[in-house]
């Protein structure tokens, strides 16, 4: 399944997990500063369930396929608290507009990850709040936070943080499919959509089919495959060339 399903399925399972049933209301937002009780809803959450869906287990994997999964999982208020080691990441789904609210505070050796998510330390490591700006939580892999922006199949973006500087390493445009492997992040590029064969060829992508597309009325995009390596920020952008019909 893709990340865009993952997300998807995500935010539903969350808004059945933390809405409740029969007119009953949300508890509030958890943020920096706040103090919330944490409810305990999963240890070890190692994989997503068959055929893609999230399993039983409320602590599923969030986040990139292939991304480690938190070393534990609790429920504050509305939000979602995954703990990793080194890192506690708050995600707290957003009323009426697209996006989650995601906060990263640093979790030192030995602290009470309880305590850390029902009260985050008020500087944050990294803070994802603006209603305007459709963010996701992508996960966390060593130091480094993933977040994925957009609302549709196309034009998504793709960030990585480095938690350790607060630096942004990455800022990319990319489509699906996206992965996790060794430390590598792969995902497509979009490098221009095309109307005539002439054109497309002319690119040199291998697109058996551009004449149906063109003919059923699709432009075709012609995307570029990147790994991206998050310990040195090295990026290979010279993977191979795909075709993907576009509306």
């Amino acid at each position: 399944m893709g990340a865009t399903m993952l997300r998807a399925s995500t935010a539903v399972f969350l808004a059945v997990l933390v809405g409740g049933c029969g007119g009953e209301t949300p508890q509030p937002t958890v943020a920096s500063g706040d103090t919330v009780a944490a409810e305990f809803v999963g240890p070890d959450p190692t994989a997503r369930g068959a055929g893609g869906d999230l399993p039983a287990d409320p602590g599923g994997e969030p986040g990139v396929p292939g991304s480690p999964a938190p070393e534990m999982a609790y429920r504050v208020g509305s939000a979602r608290c995954f703990v990793y080691p080194g890192w506690i990441a708050l995600v707290s789904p957003r009323s009426g507009v697209p996006g989650e609210d995601v906060v990263v505070v640093a979790r030192s050796e030995g602290a009470d990850a309880i305590a850390m998510c029902s009260s985050p330390p008020g500087a944050p490591a990294a803070s994802f709040i603006d209603p305007g700006s459709p963010d996701y939580f992508f996960g966390i892999v060593g130091d480094h936070l993933l977040v994925d922006s957009g609302t549709g199949p196309r034009g998504r973006v793709l960030r990585v943080i480095d938690l350790s500087s607060g630096e942004t390493d990455l800022r990319a445009t990319y489509e699906e499919p996206v992965s996790l492997g060794e430390g590598v992040l792969e995902f497509s590029e979009p490098l221009g959509g095309y109307t005539t064969m002439e054109a497309l060829v002319a690119t040199g992508v291998n697109c058996p089919d551009a004449q149906a597309w063109f003919e059923d009325g699709f432009a075709i995009g012609v995307n570029r495959v990147v790994h991206y390596r998050l310990s040195d920020g090295a990026r290979d952008a010279g993977g191979a060339l795909v075709c993907v019909p576009l509306q």
